[in-house]
């Protein structure tokens, strides 16, 4: 049995249902926040999204994807898309929904209905990297970071594909994303990864080592390695919030512009 079709059984057949129902629930829920529902999982399993939870406390993004994407065991593969969900309900930063986007977009392989959910947690992203943003004290860091998502293949496929959605089902998606954004905020932390693209993260860069490392991105955008010595920094809650507030209430607007962009790209 091919591996698409293993996946396919897999799956919870509700799975997309489970996601558009949860993601609110599980951020404002009193039980384990990274629990998954419904699914019992093996040992095997088990040992896996523990691996995967080292990686992640321990900055290996690149490992992490790669364990993650290219996971090939069907059984483990689904244990990694419940993994990265439960970890973005429960307030991971942008490196978990860019990892988490991707994933449900190769799951779409096998179920169409997960291609809709990458659209979903994408309009997400967008709507974190926006209303978020504004915690990072580099005020170029948002605009940097939105131009490298918007130009990626990623973002591209899945905003290409929310657009030829029907309008009633663009609309419920676009509700649920900010609905998602406010209710999973108060777990979200300062993200490091959202606020160290901007110009103070390239100085910093360029001052230790020069150009060595920098790559070309789509958009024409220049990419630095990312440096684990640079950590941004922050405003104070006192600063950050009444402008989060204002920014949200400019959200609906923001994420059609960042739509227009990204599905423009290619």
């Amino acid at each position: 049995m091919s591996f698409a079709r293993l996946l396919q059984r897999l799956l919870s057949p509700t799975l997309p249902l489970l996601l558009l129902c949860t993601a609110v629930a599980c951020a404002q829920s009193t039980a384990r926040p990274d629990a998954f529902p419904s699914r019992q999982y093996s040992a095997a399993q088990e040992r896996y999204m523990s691996g995967l939870d080292q990686l992640l406390s321990t900055g290996d993004g690149q490992t992490l994807a790669n364990e993650l994407l290219a996971q090939r065991d069907p059984a483990l593969a689904v244990a990694g898309l419940d993994w990265a969900g439960a970890k973005l309900r429960a307030g991971a930063g942008l490196p978990v929904q860019l990892l988490y986007i991707q994933d449900l977009w190769r799951f779409g392989a096998s179920d169409t209905n997960l291609k809709e959910t990458a659209s979903l947690i994408t309009l997400y992203t967008l709507s974190v990297i926006f209303a978020d943003g504004v915690k990072c004290e580099d005020k170029t860091a948002t605009d940097a970071v939105l131009h490298r998502v918007a130009s990626s293949e990623s973002f591209h496929q899945t905003l290409t594909y929310f657009e030829q959605l029907p309008a009633g089902k663009q609309t419920t998606y676009l509700t649920t994303a900010l609905r998602m954004e406010a209710a999973i905020a108060p777990t979200r932390q300062n993200d490091e990864y959202l606020c160290r693209w901007g110009s103070e993260a390239f100085a910093d860069y360029a001052k230790k080592h020069g150009d060595q490392g920098v790559t070309d991105a789509p958009g024409g955008t220049r990419v630095i390695p990312i440096d684990p010595t640079y950590h941004p920094k922050f405003v104070t809650p006192a600063q950050w919030q009444p402008i989060q507030a204002a920014t949200r209430q400019r959200l609906p607007e923001l994420l059609n512009r960042a739509i227009a962009f990204a599905t423009s790209q290619r």
